[in-house]
Order: C-alpha cells, then sequence, then structure tokens
C-alpha cells in the first residue's frame, strides 16, 4: 500500500498514549485498519516530564499497531494539549484591486495573513489560523468570497498557538521512538472530526474532552472553530480528591469512581451502601453511596464552571442549538451529562469515535475519539474536499517546521 493512503494519529496523553491508523479504502473512503494503546509514562497534564519514558512507550505502542496492520505507520499526525494552549480571535481587511475586483484565492490568503499577524507570546507559535465568516463591503456572514465582487474584503479568524517547547518535547519524543511527525494538531480540533456531527458543527457546540490531566474544549458554529481552551485539571483530580477522602489507593479509588460514582448527589439513593476495598483493616468499611457522590460531583462542577466561564465571553455562546459533547476517560461518570446540562442549560450527551458507517471495536471508545480524530483530520487535509484549502493544514506545518528550526532537531 502506498505511504500517500496511509493515516496515522498519536495521542500522547497523561493516562495512556494511543494510536491509531487508517488507510483508504477502494471506494476512496477512509478505513480504520488498527488501534494499539499503552499506559502512559513521563507525561503530566498532556506535557512530556521525562522525554526517555515517555518515548519509549510511544515506541511500543508503534510497535503494536504496526503489527496488527501489517506495515508502518509513516509520519504522524500528534495531539498536542495542555493549559499552554491559547485560542484567540481576530479580524483583517484588505482592497480589492478596482481594475479586477473579482475576489479570487490569493485575496483569500492575503486577507488571511493579515489577520493572523496579531501579537502573541514570544515564546509561543501560531498552530491553527481557521477562517470564522467573510464580509464583502458591507455584506457580511459570507463562508466562500471566492468570485464575488467588492472593493472590500474583511476575515475573522480563530488562531491557536501552543508553547514551542512543549510542541519541541513532542518532536523529540516521537523521533526517539524512531518516527517522524507530519503535523502537531490541537487535541480537541482532531477531536471533533470524529466526535461531532455536520448538524452540531452548524448549528452550535461545545465539545469537553475529560482527559486524566486536562479538559479540552472547542466551540463549533457554522461549521467553524471559535473558542478553544484547555484547562489543567482532569478525570485524575476526581480520583485524588476520593482517595483523600476515603484514605484509598489511587487504583482502588480510579475503580470506585467508574464502578460506583456519580456526577449528582440528588441522582443516587441515600439508602444504598457501598462497601470499599479492602485495605487490610479489622472490617470492612461502608459508606452511603451518596458519600462517594458528595466527593466527585463539587470537582466536576468546578471544572464545568471554570469552562462556562470562557465560553459566556465568546460572541456566539448565546446562539449554540446542539448543545454540549461529552467525551473521554473523565467522561466515563454516570449522571455527568445530568451536571453538564445543569451547569451550560444546555442538553449534553456522551459521544464516542465514528470514523466511518461501519462500526470498529473500541476497548475504550471514550479515550480513543484524540487518535481516530487525526487519522480523519489527515484524510480530510490531503482529500480534495477538504475544508479551506491549503489555510488550515498549511499553518500546522509551518508551524512544526519552526519549532524544529529553533531546536535544532
Amino acid at each position: 500500500m502506498q505511504a500517500k493512503n496511509r493515516y496515522a494519529g498519536l495521542d500522547i496523553g497523561s493516562h495512556k498514549i494511543c494510536c491509531a491508523v487508517g488507510t483508504v479504502g477502494p471506494e476512496g473512503e477512509l478505513v480504520l485498519s488498527g488501534m494499539a494503546e499503552a499506559p502512559s509514562d513521563g507525561v503530566k497534564g498532556g506535557i512530556i516530564v521525562n522525554m526517555h519514558k515517555a518515548s519509549t512507550q510511544v515506541a511500543e505502542v508503534l510497535k503494536r499497531v504496526e503489527g496488527d496492520c501489517g506495515f508502518k505507520t509513516g509520519p504522524l499526525h500528534v495531539a498536542i494539549t495542555g493549559d499552554h494552549i491559547r485560542g484567540l480571535n481576530s479580524r483583517g481587511a484588505i482592497s480589492i484591486s478596482m481594475i479586477e475586483n473579482e475576489i479570487t484565492e490569493e485575496e483569500i490568503e492575503r486577507v488571511v495573513e493579515l489577520a493572523k499577524n496579531v501579537r502573541i507570546p514570544e515564546d509561543q507559535e501560531r498552530l491553527h489560523v481557521m477562517p470564522q465568516h467573510y464580509a464583502v463591503d458591507d455584506q457580511g456572514g459570507i463562508c466562500d468570497p471566492i468570485g464575488m465582487s467588492g472593493e472590500r474584503l474583511e476575515v475573522e479568524v480563530h488562531i491557536v498557538t501552543a508553547s514551542m517547547t512543549a510542541a519541541g518535547d513532542l518532536l523529540e519524543c516521537v523521533k526517539q521512538a524512531g518516527s517522524d511527525v507530519r503535523e502537531i494538531v490541537n487535541s480537541p480540533i482532531a477531536a471533533s472530526e470524529v466526535l461531532l456531527t455536520p448538524e452540531e458543527k452548524r448549528n452550535g457546540s461545545v465539545m469537553i474532552d475529560i482527559g486524566a490531566g486536562t479538559v479540552d474544549v472547542v466551540l463549533h458554529y457554522e461549521d467553524t472553530v471559535w473558542h478553544t481552551a484547555s484547562i489543567p485539571l482532569g478525570g485524575r483530580n476526581v480520583t485524588s480528591d476520593i482517595a483523600y477522602g476515603l484514605r484509598l489507593p489511587m487504583d482502588a479509588a480510579e475503580e470506585l469512581k467508574i464502578c460506583q460514582g456519580s456526577a449528582v448527589i440528588s441522582r443516587v439513593d441515600p439508602k444504598e451502601k457501598l462497601t470499599l476495598p479492602d485495605l487490610g483493616e479489622f472490617y470492612q468499611r461502608r459508606i452511603s453511596r451518596t458519600v462517594l457522590a458528595a466527593i466527585i460531583e463539587p470537582r466536576v462542577e468546578e471544572i464545568f464552571q471554570m469552562i462556562k466561564k470562557q465560553l459566556v465571553n465568546t460572541p456566539v455562546f448565546d446562539r449554540i442549538d446542539a448543545g454540549i459533547i461529552l467525551t473521554g476517560g473523565g467522561a466515563c461518570l454516570t449522571d455527568i451529562e445530568c451536571l453538564a446540562e445543569r451547569i451550560f442549560g444546555l442538553k449534553a450527551r456522551l459521544a464516542t469515535p465514528r470514523i466511518s458507517e461501519d462500526e470498529f471495536c473500541f476497548s475504550n471508545p471514550y479515550g480513543a475519539a484524540v487518535a481516530t480524530g487525526l487519522v480523519k483530520y489527515g484524510f480530510m487535509q490531503r482529500s480534495p474536499y477538504r475544508v479551506q484549502p491549503g489555510v488550515f493544514g498549511r499553518m500546522a506545518r509551518g508551524f512544526e517546521k519552526a519549532v524544529s528550526a529553533i531546536l535544532n532537531i
């Protein structure tokens, strides 16, 4: 199989490392060919803190997935997350030539280039630049102005930036694992490719990916991105609260959270009792299940409130109609949709990845969204049907080259 017909996504998370591989089928469709994962090591809050441990685990995952698929993955699309991720909106405007005032691809690239040149911190670099909508003279809300005539072209864009140090560490980690990076992609943007329906992207939705060490957020409206963020809290914080409150080891607290936990106290029967894991004590401890929920709910509510505080400042939050989409390993909590609906005042649902019409068996579907999303992202950026051709993908590849040059990788 030709390398150009393969797409591989690598998600180096705080809890696990996951790699997915997709190929192009006989009808030009994308087919998920394989997936492998392993416990993460050397990663905290989405940031690599031990290069040797992280690269060793990445190499092991790549070996497994290549064994399953029967071929090399080739260059990887790699996800990036962490509280260093920044999202901002910017605007640019240019005058159209009076001689031939028809808008072409050249004018589009020129106005987007102007809009992206907003001041950002020196340690950050632009990762994605995504046009939201255009305006020609006094006519706004235009998705594609090519072929239109006018004297002035404006664009509003959403820019995602990332720490050059964090991105450089990802590049080096993959390199030490024996592979190469094709593009670095913001995690929630990748995940939304396989979690959101076209209607949800068009009508307005907020995707919340609750990982172990970070929570990633992306707001879609009218088929583009209006807000991105990464919060340095996650499912591990909930587990830590349980471990501390009930005097349990982290492993036992994690199992208790998943099997017996609830994100809403009022939905738990106060008469229901739980037997805590045997820790070699003289008696088995029993607690009301409401006690466990009383530990979980405040932490999850804190995370949702932090997200809501950011979202209410976006210009399109009050137009969201498709609701909240929850995913990630940390979303495996009973009643978490109910809590999300209460906090955001919007309907909420749990989402698992879907890359094609054929279902793929995931060992942990909520934790596979980013890796599979990277596969579809790569496929969409290199197909004739990609959105905003030449802008989205090129910005990401340029970022990788900039980091490589500075770090001399």
